[in-house]
C-alpha cells in the first residue's frame, strides 16, 4: 500500500473516532468494557495504532520500508532525524522531531 497525507488522514480519523468512543465509554451501556486483559490489550493497540499513524503523517519524505506517494524522495536535510511521541495527560499526541540523529535526542517543539 502507498501512503499519502489523505490516507494517513482517513486513517487518523478512524482511530480518533474509536478512541474518543472509548473514552466516552462506548456507545451501549450493555457493551461496557470490564477492566481486564483483552480491554487493556485493546486500549494499548489504540494508542500505538494511533502513535504509528501520527509519526507516519509527520514524517513527509519517504525513507526506508515508509514510503509517500506524494513525497517520494528522501530528504537527509530536512528529515535525518527522530520522532518522538508522547502522550499527555489529556490523552493527545504530541509529536515532535529531535534537533539531529544522534541518540540519546534533544527534542525541539
Amino acid at each position: 500500500m502507498l501512503r499519502s497525507e489523505a490516507s494517513f488522514r482517513e486513517a487518523a480519523d478512524a482511530l480518533d473516532a474509536l478512541h474518543e468512543e472509548a473514552v466516552a465509554g462506548g456507545t451501549d451501556d450493555s457493551k461496557a468494557a470490564e477492566p481486564g486483559v483483552d480491554s487493556w490489550e485493546t486500549t494499548n493497540l489504540l494508542c500505538v495504532a494511533r502513535v504509528l499513524v501520527a509519526a507516519a503523517r509527520r514524517r513527509e519524505e519517504t525513507r526506508g520500508c515508509h514510503w509517500r506517494e506524494d513525497r517520494p524522495d528522501r530528504d537527509d536535510a530536512r528529515w535525518r532525524r527522530h520522532l518522538v511521541v508522547r502522550l499527555t495527560p489529556g490523552r493527545t499526541l504530541d509529536v515532535r522531531t529531535t534537533d539531529t540523529y544522534d541518540f540519546p535526542a534533544t527534542v525541539t517543539a
